[in-house]
């Protein structure tokens, strides 16, 4: 990332050791500030100083931890995403597993009627071939 020379001569107004230039400080981050596109008033916050006695400065940190929250809320989304389609991808498989087993079962079942059935009839053609065994010893 390019540095700004406003930036490089911000810093070099801050340096120490030397004699703090307040007004250079000051002129010096305006510039820096302005060169950014930002439009702030830029003054030192003398020993003791309170958020509540610094009521722009309030609405500038609660802007800043607003959008820190939002942005916050906004990477936590984005991270749960892939863990919200897993989720979901593992239900659907789960349902689809249980679809298949339902039908499972129901052939099972099926095909346990059908050899009922067909038990059944193979016991009544016994049946009826013993009877017609019979009929023929008697009519002999």
């Amino acid at each position: 990332m390019p540095r700004h020379p406003q930036f490089d001569q911000y810093v070099a107004a801050c340096t120490f050791p030397g004699v703090l230039d307040e007004g250079a400080v000051e002129a010096a981050l305006s510039r820096y500030v302005g060169s950014l596109g930002v439009t702030r008033s830029v003054r030192r916050l003398r020993r003791g100083w309170r958020l509540e006695t610094e009521p722009a400065l309030r609405v500038s940190v609660e802007w800043i931890l607003d959008d820190f929250t939002k942005r916050l809320a906004a990477r936590a989304a984005r991270a749960a995403r892939p863990a919200r389609d897993a989720r979901a991808a593992r239900d659907a498989r789960d349902a689809s597993d249980a679809r298949a087993a339902r039908d499972a079962l129901a052939a099972i079942a099926a095909i346990a009627a059908i050899a009922a059935i067909d038990a059944i009839d193979a016991s009544a053609a016994s049946a009826a071939s013993d009877a017609l065994d019979a009929i023929d010893a008697i009519d002999a």
